[in-house]
């Protein structure tokens, strides 16, 4: 087995690295006081193309693999691990997108997220349950036109960011299924901030969905 890099994988390394050095690491006390991420140190890591490794070059990505994605945090967190956390969540939104999407929501979402112009939000956790679906409170109920969305979740990376929040309900017949729509949107709110001992930097919320509705066009994958 080669544990070696290859060129592909050495030139993104370098420019992770690269991004952490120059952009990343002389603003670091700025950013722990502050208590979030400036946007524009997303904007830049996209410019670098470190956002949209994994992504194919049709969706605004270099089509790198996701062993590439992995070497960006890496490389990132060496400086700042919450940094790194927010970047995480937010590519695994994007690779969710790219292996579930249809491909409307594929040419709307990923080639700006790999631009950097927005931050996407992932919410599965409630205060009862962390990775069951069975567990799940949050509903979604169809009235035959939209979805209405009500519930609260909890622990939620990058959700005061604008960008996509992609968040997992529980249907009537007791289904999970995601669905992708704008965060900000009416009935959407969020709790005063987490306090946490470290990562002030990523900070996180308890996401309130106070009947949200979204179109049929927002689940992510097929409904249950």
């Amino acid at each position: 087995m080669d544990f070696n890099f290859n060129e592909n994988q050495q030139i993104v390394r370098d420019l992770a690295n690269e991004f952490a050095q120059k952009c990343l690491a002389p603003r670091i006390d700025e950013i722990e006081k502050a208590g979030h991420m400036p946007l524009e140190l997303f904007a830049q890591a996209g410019e670098m193309g470190l956002l949209g490794v994994e992504l194919p070059e049709e969706y605004g990505g270099s089509d790198l693999g996701a062993e590439c994605a992995v070497l960006v945090m890496e490389e990132v967190a060496k400086v700042s691990a919450p940094v790194a956390l927010a970047m995480t969540t937010h590519i695994s939104v994007l690779g969710a997108l790219l292996r579930a999407g249809t491909e409307a929501q594929k040419r709307k979402y990923p080639p700006d997220g790999a631009a950097g112009k927005y931050i996407a939000s992932m919410a599965f956790t409630e205060a009862g349950t962390g990775s069951d679906p069975k567990q799940l409170t949050t509903k979604a109920v169809w009235n035959g036109s939209c979805f209405t969305l009500s519930g609260v979740k909890r622990f939620i990376t990058n959700s005061a960011y604008p960008g996509p929040f992609l968040v997992f309900a529980r249907e009537e017949d007791g289904a999970c299924t995601a669905f992708l729509f704008e965060k900000g949107c009416e009935g959407y709110s969020l709790s005063t901030p987490w306090e946490k001992v470290g990562y002030h930097s990523s900070p996180v919320y308890d996401v309130f969905l106070d009947n949200v509705r979204v179109p049929e066009d927002s689940v992510l994958g097929a409904r249950g």
